[in-house]
């Protein structure tokens, strides 16, 4: 029996409990799409339902289990993988594996099943690792040279869709994103900071200075519609980003402000976190050749995170 396909447009969609694999499903299926997820992290009945999904398997991402849907698709979005830097240095072999594994099976899903679906694999600017100029956007054909595991499994992932895009002709876009946030993100630096600023724990890692490039998830729900509909094969390496440099100190220094209406002295070690690049700043100039641009500034971000946040433990905003 061949698998089965109907008339409206469908997304695979692996790591679819995480945030941006979530935020992604709720996006296309607000567009008319049939959404198919699947992750090893159950969600309730009820976040299936609100997220969108027609089908959502609690499974690791396996040639087997991806057989299940029965379908073939016209997109796919691979998110599976480890999803933070730290969690990678913890435990480095499956900081490669978890990242490696899911996606590999996906990509020879793809070419038994599903040759003709338009995917975008989510790599990372961790990719990238130093740059040596603060606040120096890099572009897509920068050297690669990851400083932490968590980069390094993505390069080999990138190397995975290279390798099947080029010997079975599979429609593959690379994503690099660089610092995703958005209401919702219950992990790395806007909550881990926002956490402590509530209890007046004004400590943090690092020097203050490093930089980053912080692109909201609804910028990059947008920018994964313009790529997979208007797919060009040309442009497989893309930069998610903001293209605006921004330093750590003034993030958390904003935040402050944002949930307690105060500007506090805060305080830095002065060493840096292991597998922490100074600087990752996006080059988006392929990105705006989808005629697409960024619409959520940081300012607006980090007061609608602030908001967010407040609310979720049962506080008002500054």
């Amino acid at each position: 029996m061949s698998p089965k396909k109907s008339l409206a447009p469908s997304i695979l969609i692996t790591g679819a409990a995480g945030f941006i694999g979530g935020r992604l499903a709720m996006h296309f299926n607000s567009l008319g799409y049939r959404v198919f997820g699947i992750d090893k992290i159950s969600i309730s009945r009820a976040d299936i339902k609100s997220m969108g999904f027609e089908n959502f398997l609690c499974a690791d991402v396996t040639l087997d289990t991806l057989a299940l849907f029965g379908q073939t698709f016209d997109a796919a979005i691979l998110c599976a993988g480890f999803g933070t830097v730290n969690a990678a240095e913890k435990d480095p072999f499956a900081g490669i594996a978890e990242c490696v594994r899911p996606t590999q099976h996906s990509l020879e899903f793809l070419k038994r099943v599903s040759p003709l679906t338009n995917c975008i694999f989510f790599s990372s600017a961790a990719v990238y690792g130093n740059v040596k100029q603060n606040g120096m956007s890099i572009e897509e054909s920068a050297s690669v040279k990851p400083v932490s595991l968590y980069g390094v499994g993505k390069q080999q992932c990138e190397a995975l869709c290279q390798y099947y895009a080029d010997q079975f002709g599979l429609n593959i876009v690379v994503a690099r994103p660089f610092s995703v946030y958005g209401e919702g993100l219950a992990k790395q630096l806007l909550w881990d900071a926002s956490r402590k600023l509530l209890v007046s724990e004004l400590a943090f890692a690092g020097t203050g200075e490093e930089v980053r490039d912080f692109i909201h998830i609804d910028d990059v729900c947008l920018l994964s519609k313009k790529v997979l509909v208007n797919f060009d094969r040309k442009r497989d390496l893309i930069n998610f980003g903001s293209g605006s440099p921004t330093k750590i100190y003034d993030v958390i220094c904003e935040l402050d402000f944002l949930l307690t209406g105060n500007r506090r002295d805060l305080a830095f070690s002065g060493k840096a976190s292991a597998g922490s690049p100074n600087s990752l700043v996006a080059n988006i100039e392929n990105a705006k050749a989808f005629q697409w641009s960024p619409t959520i500034s940081i300012s607006t971000g980090l007061k609608r995170y602030a908001s967010w946040f407040a609310k979720k433990e049962g506080r008002n905003a500054a």
